[in-house]
């Protein structure tokens, strides 16, 4: 316990709670960033930015100078997210003090109005920023797996929308292709009524949710633009699965892609 005595106050310090509370405020800070600024980084990382924090805050208010706060931000960020590479880090570190400064409007925001304890307080706060960060993350992997849909077969072309879904992982069974889905009126649109007849088609097995299994027409055709959020790329005789019915309820859109046809744009 630390005493410290001024003209008019004294206040009572526990070093041991103030450690304590000061790494896991570090540990929540430094999880947001990473998870809203996508970085790689370990939870050994992770746990020893935060204890250098929680120690350099100690030091910090035993010496009586806690206004050098940003001096424990700058080790703690550097500890966490420094990986040699000086081009990156000081965006990372920009990143770091921006959810700093919404974790503390967050907090006194959640202290004014409810008045909790400390550790309450901090969790509450923690909750609210993980909720947050979890809608802007939700919504920036939408829009990143959003994609239009450029394709030919022949002379002619259609531009659909696409989503990437990482869990299609439809193979052609005889050439080990990826196949992505297509519904069935975009389909027509593309290769005209009655193509089965005229151009043929093969099975193509799945698996999904609520049924065993089943069977859908595929089909290779001439070529297919995928442009991404990240950039684009032309794909040669890639090969569909033709739904029986939309592939999407609402709509939004018509082709549903395999995530190799992703990367090979330069996608998820």
């Amino acid at each position: 316990m630390l005493q410290l005595r001024g003209c008019f106050v004294f206040l009572e310090f526990y070093i041991d709670q103030f450690f304590l509370e000061q790494f896991l405020t570090g540990y929540l800070l430094l999880s947001l960033t990473a998870r809203l600024g996508r970085m790689e980084t370990s939870t050994f990382r992770l746990g020893a930015g935060s204890c250098a924090n929680a120690a350099a805050m100690c030091v910090l208010v035993w010496t009586g100078k806690p206004e050098w706060y940003p001096l424990s931000l700058l080790l703690m960020g550097t500890v966490a997210f420094y990986h040699g590479n000086w081009k990156t880090f000081p965006l990372r570190l920009a990143l770091l003090v921006f959810v700093t400064f919404c974790f503390a409007g967050v907090f006194e925001g959640i202290l004014a109005l409810v008045n909790p304890s400390l550790t309450v307080g901090l969790a509450l706060t923690a909750a609210a920023a993980r909720w947050g960060m979890g809608r802007i993350w939700r919504k920036h992997t939408v829009e990143l797996s959003l994609a239009v849909v450029k394709l030919q077969w022949k002379q002619n072309t259609a531009t659909l929308k696409g989503m990437v879904d990482t869990g299609n992982q439809l193979k052609e069974p005889l050439t080990g292709k990826p196949v992505s889905i297509i519904d069935e009126k975009s389909a027509r649109m593309l290769l005209g009524e009655n193509w089965e007849e005229r151009k043929g088609f093969f099975l193509i097995p799945y698996h999904s949710l609520g049924t065993e299994k089943g069977w859908m027409k595929g089909v290779a055709i001439d070529r297919m633009k995928v442009q991404l959020a990240s950039g684009s790329r032309e794909i040669l005789h890639p090969v569909f699965a033709v739904s029986s019915g939309p592939v999407n309820l609402d709509d939004h859109y018509q082709v549903i892609l395999h995530p190799e046809h992703a990367a090979a744009a330069g996608g998820l």
